[in-house]
């Protein structure tokens, strides 16, 4: 909130066909918000899952969810500065600790140019 206030939230969007993604995240924090639109349909027993990357290398997983339109929270290992972008991928419903596949979407990470 306070960021918001301050005018210096950092917003990322991205967007493939009908799927979309938009990302809000304060200078420095740990967490940020996504809001998705139209993700796709998920095979049973699977989720979505949210990766940060530093390099586009390597990949830090982060949160499992569900829902395809809407919003969710999303945890990073350290201030989100630290990471170029975030994709999401579908894994198992519990999550995995590596990307099973490339992401289907990602969001570039504007300002994010510091390197951990």
């Amino acid at each position: 909130v306070e960021a918001a206030a301050r005018g210096d939230l950092e917003l990322a969007r991205a967007a493939d066909g009908d799927v979309s993604m938009t990302f809000v995240h304060a200078p420095g924090a740990r967490e940020g918000f996504l809001w998705v639109d139209d993700l796709p349909p998920l095979p049973s027993g699977k989720a979505y899952q949210a990766w940060f990357t530093p390099d586009l290398a390597t990949f830090e997983p982060s949160t499992v969810f569900t829902l395809a339109s809407g919003g969710e929270w999303l945890k990073a290992t350290g201030p989100l500065d630290g990471f170029v972008a975030m994709g999401l991928t579908i894994e198992d419903k519990d999550g995995a600790d590596a990307p099973t596949s490339a992401p289907f979407i990602v969001v570039m990470l504007e300002g994010s140019a510091q390197r951990r």
